[in-house]
């Protein structure tokens, strides 16, 4: 059955609910012209859901229009790649619904690589909603099946980017139990502005879960004659590993600690001398340590927001250790890979996979974390500058803050995000390089945008995953970090974890 069909057969019921349906949209509107209902209501009409799928913006070989309309009565759109579907909406329904045009193009028949989209309706909504993943057709069949009803399949898309491919993003109104879909990024930018929110604005936000990072690093014998200092912006504590106060020391005043034998560190110069076991922690006086920014030397980056301890490891390693623990997000600002001066959606994506990894070698509790913490600086995990470097080069916090808590998942899991200076144009899958079967995401790709000559003589330069030679001229080329990602990665999505 056609739409044309069911409107046709439900037309006495439908005009019935629209008269109702337009005193209640029109109701709603006098309400909030008089700001009788609340600002996070009326602020919000829609909220971005991201990227649905990929079609084309301009007539490609077998390829169709999808057709989009608007009801102002019903306050919603409606889409169709039938031209059958479009007439029969025109001549009977034109007084409901008013043709805007076409909205994007798309295979009426499946094609190599693309999936189909299914469309429901729903007489309780009189509403259509349109999806391109099997797995959300399949629930809302399960679990809203007295609201939605299948039609069927009505067109073909990419699940992915593919090159000459636009991103259709996709909203859903709670005000008018609506979805709405558009190809344009103006629109979708325009919708966001006017009647929705940007999440990754909202500095209220989580900062995500706290990552131990290990800053400095001495072996017990050096640190007997070589101490730590640590000064601050502001009014610091000093307690013990068990969280009691040792003494709280003015800004500015410099704490020294150093090892002293049989697993105590030696604290002094701002106190008394004291001798505290395994650790000994800093921490901001009046608690807030979003604004603490502890100075850390002998360092070359030496400023660092959040808290500093001071560890020792015992066995095997004896190790004294400065470690900066701070939320994921603070220590992604502080993200030494790149100086921020690219494309903006070049930062994003570089500030997702870092953040990605950072998180990774949290949760997988591996290698550094019997020496106290998750990861350190070097180039073996990732460079971190911390605040200095925050500070120098602010478009690395823009671009993670245009990101907040975003991460690369496979199969709904975070995963290993790695990334390597250029190629010889193709990457390398994680098996080719590294071994093991168990990172399916980590494929060879074409890299053409990052082939340089000698690729394979560079130094560290393993050719997995990210190529930033290639993202940053895809960047340059105008191509959204997500897409970008996804050609690198495979069968990954991007969320929000936090």
């Amino acid at each position: 059955m056609t739409i044309g069909e069911n409107y046709i057969n439900k037309s006495k019921t439908n005009k019935k609910i629209i008269k109702i349906k337009f005193l209640i949209f029109a109701l709603f509107f006098i309400l909030a012209f008089f700001g009788l209902f609340n600002k996070e209501v009326s602020a919000a009409i829609w909220d971005y859901e991201g990227k649905m799928f990929y079609s084309f913006q301009s007539q490609q070989p077998n390829t169709v229009p999808v057709y989009r309309f608007w009801s102002e009565s019903l306050g919603g759109h409606f889409y169709t790649a039938s031209k059958e579907e479009k007439s029969i909406v025109e001549q009977k329904w034109g007084d409901i619904w008013r043709l805007e045009g076409v909205n994007y193009y798309v295979y009426p028949k499946h094609q190599t690589g693309t999936v189909p989209v299914y469309r429901f309706w729903s007489p309780v909504y009189s509403r259509h909603f349109y999806t391109a993943s099997e797995q959300e057709k399949n629930t809302v069949i399960k679990q809203w099946s007295n609201i939605w009803h299948l039609e069927g399949i009505i067109f073909y898309v990419y699940p992915r980017y593919k090159t000459g491919t636009t991103a259709i993003h996709r909203f859903w109104s709670p005000v008018y139990s609506s979805h709405f879909y558009t190809a344009s990024e103006k629109e979708k930018n325009l919708v966001i502005e006017k009647w929705g929110s940007d999440p990754n604005s909202n500095q209220e936000q989580s900062l995500g879960p706290e990552i131990r990072v290990g800053i400095l690093g001495y072996d017990k014998s050096y640190s007997k004659d070589h101490s730590m200092r640590i000064t601050a912006n502001k009014d610091y504590v000093i307690k013990d590993k068990d969280g009691r106060l040792i003494a709280t020391i003015n800004k500015d005043e410099r704490t020294k600690v150093k090892y002293d034998g049989d697993g105590k560190l030696r604290v002094y110069d701002s106190i008394d001398e004291i001798l505290l076991d395994q650790d000994v922690n800093f921490e901001a006086k009046d608690g807030n340590h979003e604004n603490m920014i502890f100075h850390v030397e002998p360092k070359n980056f030496d400023d660092y927001r959040g808290r500093i301890q001071i560890h020792y490891t015992g066995s095997p390693h004896k190790q004294v250790w400065a470690i900066n623990i701070l939320p994921l997000e603070h220590y992604t600002w502080g993200m030494g890979e790149i100086t921020g001066t690219g494309p903006m959606e070049y930062n994003k994506l570089m500030t997702i996979i870092y953040r990605t990894y950072g998180y990774k070698k949290k949760i997988s509790g591996v290698i550094n974390q019997e020496k106290g913490f998750d990861i350190d600086t070097t180039a073996g995990n990732q460079i971190y500058y911390g605040y200095d470097w925050e500070v120098d080069h602010p478009r690395i916090r823009e671009g993670a803050e245009k990101t907040w808590g975003k991460m690369v998942l496979y199969d709904n899991e975070p995963v290993w995000t790695p990334y390597s200076s250029s190629t010889d144009g193709r990457t390398r899958s994680w098996q080719e390089v590294w071994g093991g079967t168990n990172h399916p995401y980590c494929q060879s790709v074409s890299d053409p945008w990052g082939k340089v000559p000698n690729a394979g003589s560079i130094p560290g330069n393993h050719m997995v995953g990210v190529s930033a030679t290639g993202a940053l001229n895809q960047a340059k080329d105008g191509e959204d970090y997500d897409d970008i990602l996804e050609h690198y990665y495979t069968d990954i999505e991007i969320k929000e974890m936090y």
